[in-house]
């Protein structure tokens, strides 16, 4: 297998390629499992690939001359999900988006679609590569996606989620992002509550710099004596400290209520109930670069051996235990 993936055509296996072609994940993945189909046994019925990676989407569309076209079932042997555009995403959040209500474009019809069935073995691709239509070039999205030892579909099986809990802490976690948002500065090295703490300094050094034997010389030759000066100094320095005290108290109160919605949400997010729609990790292939011309591929492996669960990372030749940290925190 390794032999006809990277070293010969799979169209003509005794012709060696010219080089290594570069592929993504998504490419690398599909190529492996066309080529284990056509290597594995033939099956009376759906090939072994089939049985095992196979599950059925249900997609309908409601709106306007929406009435004309019945629900489409759709297989599938892998999940493409999109990143958000956020720092760092969650994978339930990328299945939750994958199965959100989409508008259409051209109209207002609003397409949507669930789980049928799912697969004995779920696979999940993350679409890190993106093109760019105004640069008219692929570029990678490199940002953070925390990966779950559990997850479930089982609350996809239905147009309607029933999840009013967890929505409503979404919509109050990205209001307190919002917030906080608010205190980065368009431009600089800080945010508001650092900038206003530059301009308390600033001020108090005005206060110190007019005591200054030159200072007093030039501060003769203004129009308003020194201590008016000093007076102003103090003032604005006063009113800054007021609001940085306001801005301070919300940015901590800020903290703590997203710290409490995020670990209400991870609380659901980790209750999985096992059942026929209950996946646990099992292995994570990964592209290690900035973007989607160049880069390293190493794969994670969880490995099962009477009864001792253990991380296996599986780089070029080199095959080493890892802890599951690294595999959560990558």
């Amino acid at each position: 297998l390794a032999d006809m993936l990277l070293l010969t055509t799979p169209s003509a296996p005794s012709v060696p390629r010219s080089g290594f072609q570069q592929q993504d994940v998504d490419e690398c993945m599909a190529q492996c499992v066309s080529l284990l189909d056509h290597a594995l046994p033939p099956s009376a019925d759906a090939s072994w690939i089939e049985q095992l990676l196979a599950g059925h989407l249900e997609t309908t569309t409601t709106g306007r001359a929406a009435k004309a076209e019945p629900p489409t079932k759709e297989t599938f042997v892998n999940l493409s999900l999109n990143l958000p555009s956020a720092a760092s995403a969650d994978i339930n959040e990328c299945l939750e988006a994958f199965f959100a209500p989409t508008q259409i474009a051209s109209d207002s019809r609003v397409r949507c679609s669930r789980i049928l069935d799912a697969p004995p073995v779920l696979c999940i691709q993350v679409q890190r590569v993106q093109f760019d239509m105004a640069k008219m070039q692929a570029f990678k999205i490199n940002s953070h996606l925390g990966l779950r030892r559990q997850i479930s579909l089982a609350r996809f099986t239905g147009f309607e989620r029933g999840e009013e809990r967890l929505e409503a802490l979404q919509e109050k976690l990205a209001s307190i992002d919002q917030k906080l948002a608010t205190l980065a500065l368009p431009a600089g090295d800080c945010d508001v509550l650092g900038a206003l703490d530059r301009v308390q300094a600033f001020m108090r050094g005005v206060g110190q710099w007019t005591h200054l034997d030159a200072a007093q010389t030039l501060l003769a030759d203004l129009p308003q004596p020194p201590d008016v000066v000093v007076g102003t100094a103090q003032s604005i320095a006063e009113q800054v400290d007021k609001l940085s005290s306001i801005l301070g108290e919300s940015k901590r109160r800020w903290d703590v209520e997203r710290a409490e919605t995020v670990d209400e949400i991870d609380r659901i997010y980790e209750a999985v109930e096992v059942d026929s729609m209950a996946y646990t990790l099992h292995a994570v292939f990964i592209h290690s670069g900035m973007t989607p011309e160049f880069g390293h591929y190493w794969i994670y492996i969880r490995d099962c051996d009477k009864g001792r669960v253990r991380w296996l990372k599986f780089n070029d030749s080199y095959v080493t235990v890892v802890s599951e940290e690294e595999i959560f925190s990558s």
